[in-house]
């Protein structure tokens, strides 16, 4: 399993992380298409949001970020 790293080429960090939110998008479809619970979508959201915002993209107002069990408010 390849791991996010800081010491990997910049072009090998955008593929994995456009990977994970590859993945993370498609679990979120399959979990609203079988109609799962409220809390596993969000889960699955803040995923998407959490990996786009490690990939650059601008974090939402207000969005905690989970990172090795600390909270960092973005």
């Amino acid at each position: 399993m390849q791991h996010y790293s800081k010491k990997t080429d910049p072009m090998d960090q955008r593929l994995y992380l456009a990977q994970r939110i590859d993945r993370a998008d498609a679990r979120l479809r399959r979990l609203n298409e079988a109609l799962a619970d409220a809390a596993a979508r969000e889960r699955c959201a803040r995923w998407i949001t959490a990996w786009a915002v490690a990939a650059g993209a601008d974090a939402p107002r207000g969005m905690k970020l989970r990172i090795r069990g600390e909270f960092i408010l973005l």
